[in-house]
């Protein structure tokens, strides 16, 4: 290689690394990469309730994140509670997100859970949330 050559594949690198720190500084939010739309402020109630774009980034963030745990379709196996009978609409939004988010020590549970604040974002969250609320709970 010559040292024309080496020039101009080092100057073609650091363009491309330029760049690259130029595009990825100016990208989305990841809520909005994940195609839901990003929250200005933490909310307390799920603003997603009935979003089927939600809905579908909730069941694969839960396969992710949940199901290990709180079992396939939220149907538990003994590891954490059965996600199917939480609170519904908003009087439960609060107590889940808080569980998600800060974690849940519970001496009903065999296993505690862990935070996810570092995980998750709070888009995710409520997205999750979104989908376990399309889920029957066994009365229906």
């Amino acid at each position: 290689m010559n040292i024309v050559s080496f020039f101009s594949i080092s100057t073609q690198l650091t363009r491309l690394i330029f760049l690259s720190v130029i595009a990825s500084s100016t990208l989305p939010a990841k809520a909005m990469q994940n195609g839901l739309s990003p929250l200005e402020e933490p909310q307390n109630k799920n603003p997603y309730r009935g979003n089927r774009t939600a809905e579908n980034i909730g069941y694969r963030l839960y396969k992710a994140h949940c199901a290990l745990c709180h079992g396939e379709n939220a149907v538990a196996q003994g590891k954490a509670p059965d996600l199917r009978f939480l609170p519904t609409a908003e009087e439960g939004d609060a107590f889940y997100f808080k569980s998600v988010h800060e974690g849940k020590n519970s001496s009903n549970s065999k296993i505690s859970m862990p935070a996810f604040a570092d995980k998750l974002t709070q888009e995710e969250i409520w997205a999750i949330r979104t989908w376990l609320e399309t889920i029957p709970n066994g009365d229906e």
